[in-house]
């Protein structure tokens, strides 16, 4: 018999059994790894010369600064449009407070569900690449919607 037939001949009991093996035999490994753990002078920055904020600007801070403040400049606004155009949307689509409440505050829901991700994704990818993909994400669902 070969080995193709008899995988096709396998029981679920008999896959079940495999696979919990298999996870055990895992479990063990990783177990058995030593987690590392780096000396504090080991850490990035630590040890090192304090920087002052010129320094900081001087190598390459200006530009970050730059991008961050106009990003939150467009974050106000969106909100501050929000709260203008309120009373039209309530009044138009005839819903009350509460659902107009309900909108703004579906943003904090939104951010918060978003924001523990993107912090688990951001220890394993360079912050850069995130923060572009969310600006040209964004930029798309605006002109998308736009």
């Amino acid at each position: 018999m070969t080995e193709q037939s008899s995988k096709t001949e396998a029981s679920p009991a008999s896959l079940v059994t495999e696979l919990l093996e298999e996870e055990a035999a895992r479990q063990k490994a990783a177990a058995e790894r030593e987690a590392v753990v780096l000396p504090d002078d080991l850490l990035p920055g630590v040890g090192a010369e304090p920087m002052s904020l010129s320094e900081g600007l001087k190598d390459g801070g200006s530009s970050l600064l730059a991008v961050i403040g106009l990003l939150g400049m467009i974050e106000a606004i969106e909100v501050s449009a929000f709260a203008v155009i309120a009373p039209d949307i309530q009044e138009t689509l005839d819903v009350s407070d509460t659902t107009i409440g309900a909108i703004g505050g579906a943003f904090g829901v939104l951010f918060l569900l978003g924001s523990v991700p993107l912090s688990s994704l951001a220890d394993r990818v360079p912050r850069k690449v995130i923060a572009g993909a969310a600006v040209t994400f964004w930029s798309m669902i605006i002109t998308v919607t736009s």
